[in-house]
């Protein structure tokens, strides 16, 4: 079933919700991390499995270990730490990017909370 079927886009907002969602890791407890020189093994302990990061990839599921995110406010906090311009294109990559930890199981969409703000970086 694609993202628009189920009513949601790549960025996380679900249709007819007045808040996007926000972006977490499923269990952070579980992760087990190992850097390397340039990239990151992971292993989750929920699943058994092992995944091999990249680092933006790891440096975005690091965020998300640490608490939700709204998807806007995740992109300028990773373009920040990048020293990128927080643009549409930017948008597109870090999509990918959740998109692909998503179907890893590793992070999730969850309702956006009422009176926190995971908005700010």
């Amino acid at each position: 079933m694609s993202d628009a079927t189920r009513g949601e886009s790549e960025t996380g907002r679900t249709a007819g919700a007045r808040q996007p969602a926000h972006w977490a890791a499923v269990d952070a407890s579980a992760l087990h991390w190992m850097p390397w020189e340039t990239d990151t093994s992971l292993f989750n302990g929920d699943t058994g499995e092992t995944h091999l990061l990249s680092e933006l990839p790891a440096t975005a599921l690091r965020a998300l270990c640490q608490r939700p995110w709204a998807f806007e406010a995740l992109c300028s906090h990773l373009a920040r730490l990048c020293d990128t311009d927080n643009d549409a294109h930017w948008h597109s990559k870090i999509a990918g990017i959740l998109g692909g930890l998503e179907n890893l199981e590793l992070i999730e969409r969850r309702p956006a909370q009422d009176g926190g703000d995971h908005d700010s970086a």
